[in-house]
């Protein structure tokens, strides 16, 4: 085999396996940016559930004609109520900032809902905040 053969097919192999390394790469960007989004989607899911479960609970505690009201507390998530003005009402928690404007958004390792407009709480935001996983 001589010099210039050797070193085409030196060439050759540098180029198929530059070629498919940057193909694989080009494919695991792709696979975890869609398993990222598909993850944040069913934690936007998740949330949006249990803040239901939060609202029918919060429409009983409306309709209750009980003398002690107790907000209900779970433990996947952590929920306050805001005025329409973002004044922090009550809860069991409270963040510094909340972004009443957005519906759904991460913060560090935590996934936010704001649910605006609710029909017992009609100028209040529920907000809920849940760790994701």
């Amino acid at each position: 085999m001589f010099a210039s053969e050797k070193s085409s097919l030196y060439r050759f192999l540098l180029i198929y396996i530059g070629s498919s390394l940057s193909l694989v790469a080009i494919g695991l960007v792709i696979f975890f940016n869609y398993e990222k989004h598909r993850l944040i989607d069913f934690q936007n899911s998740l949330i949006k559930v249990q803040s239901a479960v939060l609202v029918s609970e919060l429409r009983e505690l409306h309709k209750s004609k009980k003398y002690e009201i107790i907000y209900p507390k779970h433990s996947e998530f952590r929920s306050a109520i805001y005025d329409i003005d973002a004044n922090y009402i009550f809860g069991d928690f409270h963040p510094n900032f909340p972004d009443l404007d957005k519906e759904f958004y991460q913060k560090k390792k935590y996934a936010f809902l704001c649910a605006k407009n609710l029909s017992i709480l009609s100028r209040y935001s529920l907000y809920s905040s849940s760790k994701t996983t």
